[in-house]
């Protein structure tokens, strides 16, 4: 069986190492974290002192540049009252998502919950603890959202007329090209020389373009999502990802449908993942399930299990799986439009639910007060210059760092 995803990857790396190549005399790399080395190195015509492990690769051009500035003279004064905007929205986010975490924290130390989760990776590939996306989903949501970040920073800059040196696409790399992103560059000694407002308004705009662009495409999901209800069943949920090594040992594969599942004598129509969760709710360690799947074939199967001890709550079973709902379109509906039109319709509502779900969520992140993060920039503007620059900077974005890494672990 092809292995799409595979296709996709390898396609995708092989893109990136053609630009890469192909504006060389362009290239500049961005050390992350890497190994000093006794003598540098030559890359792309660059002396590199350590050895680039993890790392961002710029492509200086000037993409977007007039289309940007074009912006900026049909909107005239507008764009910048677009800025001014950003900043009431980025700092009301920046104390918005500040407070999230540090509650979320706190509770988490005094009263803790074994399902409470308030960071994650969002990976293309299925890892215990991480939000699994689609490859295809992941690459072009990443795309379109780096591709409206950077756009919202620039339009900012080149609305106060601050120049912008280079943008282009980028790639983040762990000792290879993996992620595609796009970046700004502009003229950081100028923008330090502005007033605060205007410094402001550059370093929120991209995030909060995020946002915005993130819950207008989530306006347009539930629209469409309203319009396509009536065609669609809801009759499952399917397996994304088993973390017990028990249900991987009675067969239980990802990928297929669970319909039913029965514990004693009741039994359970499973339609989607509150119907699962309600099924085992309060259920004890040992107890015994039968459930019931099928494959897009309409195959069925069935599987014995016994609830495992939730590690985080020893009087708790726990079903070891990840799921997600299972939707197929009527048959009446795939008669009256046909199947490629339907495949269309649900492929379009799996990449606006992740573009809005990332934009959002990525652009609240962008917004936490830690440098070089849009919010870190936001702080570090209101002291630079001063003594208190570094302190300021550096304790806070410390500290949330710090939040960050035990909310992992909590």
């Amino acid at each position: 069986m092809v292995n799409v995803e595979l296709i996709i990857f390898i396609g995708m790396l092989l893109l990136s190492f053609g630009l890469i190549f192909r504006y060389r005399d362009r290239v500049k790399i961005e050390p992350i974290l890497g190994i000093p080395l006794k003598k540098p190195i030559r890359i792309f015509g660059k002396n590199i002192k350590k050895f680039p492990l993890i790392y961002a690769v710029l492509i200086r051009t000037k993409i977007g540049l007039k289309f940007t500035d074009r912006v900026v003279e049909r909107l005239k004064n507008k764009s910048k009252w677009i800025g001014y905007g950003c900043i009431g929205i980025g700092v009301i986010c920046v104390f918005y998502i500040s407070y999230l975490l540090i509650n979320h924290l706190i509770t988490q130390i005094i009263n803790p919950t074994p399902t409470a989760q308030a960071v994650a990776f969002v990976l293309p590939f299925k890892v215990k603890g991480a939000i699994y996306v689609p490859l295809i989903y992941w690459l072009l949501s990443i795309v379109i959202l780096a591709t409206i970040h950077e756009f919202g920073h620039a339009l900012i800059a080149r609305a106060h007329n601050i120049k912008v040196r280079y943008t282009g696409p980028a790639f983040f790399a762990i000792l290879i090209p993996l992620i595609p992103a796009a970046y700004v560059e502009p003229d950081e000694k100028e923008i330090n020389r502005r007033p605060k407002k205007q410094q402001l308004s550059v370093y929120s705009a991209g995030a909060v373009f995020n946002i915005v662009s993130g819950l207008i495409v989530l306006l347009v999901l539930i629209g469409l999502t309203m319009v396509t209800n009536p065609m669609i069943n809801s009759d499952g949920v399917v397996v994304d990802y088993i973390s017990s090594e028990t249900l991987k040992k009675v067969g239980l594969k990802e990928g297929q449908i669970i319909d039913e599942l029965s514990v004693g004598d009741f039994v359970y129509s499973i339609n989607g993942p509150s119907d699962l969760a309600e099924s085992i709710k309060d259920r004890k360690p040992g107890t015994e399930i039968i459930i019931r799947t099928r494959d897009d074939s309409g195959y069925f199967q069935e599987y014995f299990y016994r609830l495992e001890s939730n590690p985080k709550d020893n009087n708790k079973g726990m079903f070891g799986i990840s799921v997600s709902q299972h939707e197929s379109f009527k048959e009446e509906a795939i008669q009256k439009y046909g199947l490629i039109t339907v495949k269309s319709i649900k492929w379009l509502k799996g990449l606006f639910l992740w573009v809005s779900l990332l934009s959002i969520g990525i652009g609240f992140f962008n917004l936490l007060p830690m440098v070089p993060l849009d919010g870190g920039l936001m702080v570090k503007s209101f002291v630079i210059g001063t003594k208190f620059e570094k302190p300021v900077t550096f304790g806070i974005s410390g500290i949330f760092l710090l939040i960050l890494i035990l909310l992992f672990f909590v």
